[in-house]
């Protein structure tokens, strides 16, 4: 099974550039398990997209995978939250 994520950042763009760099180590991760097929940034800069292999058997919350996968962008009720600096 396949999963289209869109991501709409939730913060100033300042904000979210300064964790691009852990967000694409992330993402280098999730590629050599095999889970991340492509991903790039959106035109204009306001979010991204994932393309991403799931198992068909996938029930878990996107909140329990993203902290089982150490993601440096983890979402908060109000959306992106950046790491505490």
């Amino acid at each position: 099974m396949y999963a289209l994520a869109i991501i709409r950042y939730r913060r100033p763009l300042d904000e979210v550039l300064t964790v691009v760099d852990a967000h694409r180590a992330y993402l280098r991760e999730l590629k050599s398990r095999g889970i991340l097929l492509a991903s790039g940034p959106l035109d204009p800069r306001m979010g991204g997209a994932l393309l991403l292999r799931v198992p068909d058997t996938a029930s878990r919350t996107l909140d329990e995978i993203r902290a089982a996968a150490r993601n440096p962008m983890p979402a908060s009720s109000s959306g992106a939250s950046m790491p505490a600096s």
